[in-house]
């Protein structure tokens, strides 16, 4: 069974329309450097968004398996600590915000309608 189709004569169909419509081209620079801290920053976001979710998780789970004075001990401990983690994801979010602001680029981005995952 053939195709009537291979990879040398899509090639010269793909050449042959950017050959006609090279005038057409926009060449685009990403502004990697931003883009590196926004991946970054959200990696460290993702993280502290996962360590809340697994301290609020034991506090939740060890309610019944504790002294009531010790649990309040440890559930005040940990809130101390949810709400460190808190204030630091805030940070970062801030962050992000104003890297995209920023560039013009990456804030027309930020506009655009994000997918449903």
């Amino acid at each position: 069974m053939r195709r009537g189709r291979d990879d040398p004569s899509e090639a010269r169909i793909i050449a042959g329309y950017a050959n006609r419509h090279s005038d057409n081209v926009k060449l685009h620079n990403r502004p990697s450097g931003q883009l590196e801290q926004l991946k970054q920053l959200s990696r460290e976001h993702a993280m502290y968004v996962t360590e809340v979710a697994k301290f609020k998780g034991q506090v939740t789970d060890q309610d019944d398996y504790m002294p009531p004075e010790i649990f309040a001990e440890k559930a005040a401990l940990i809130a101390g600590v949810i709400a460190t983690l808190g204030a630091e994801t805030a940070a970062i979010d801030a962050r992000m915000s104003e890297i995209c602001s920023s560039s013009d680029q990456l804030a027309l981005q930020m506009k655009l309608p994000a997918p449903i995952p």
